[in-house]
């Protein structure tokens, strides 16, 4: 595996600590460009052993990041479409059933939303 832009291990450990970490997912900064960088790393390498190393955190920071939605100020869109879109591409590899991480994405996040705007 290659060691270009900072190197894969920096992304996997910014994802691992974030996915251990107690705060909010979305409050962290740097989360969102590690999530989108393993996801290109994976797909430039083809390394099903990288994409079976990053998928736990992808997953463990995907149920947070879904289970704190209603107590956050952040914005956890983003964050949830890219994780949302390394499930789309690497789930087969990973036995992933990305439709219920779809479901959960459709159930939590676009009906707050829509709900939202329904208000105003």
């Amino acid at each position: 595996m290659s060691n270009g832009d900072g190197g894969w291990d920096f992304h996997l450990r910014t994802l691992s600590n974030s996915s251990r970490d107690a705060n909010d997912p979305a409050s962290d900064p740097s989360l969102l460009h590690s999530v989108r960088k393993l996801c290109e790393l994976c797909k430039e390498e083809k390394s099903e052993d990288l994409v079976a190393r990053v998928y736990p955190h992808m997953n463990k920071i995907f149920q947070r990041s879904v289970a704190s939605l209603s107590q956050s100020r952040s914005s956890h869109g983003l964050l949830l479409l890219a994780i949302l879109q390394f499930f789309l591409d690497f789930g087969e590899a990973v036995l992933h059933d990305a439709d219920t991480s779809l479901r959960t994405f459709f159930r939590f996040c676009l009906s707050r939303s829509c709900g939202r705007r329904g208000n105003t």
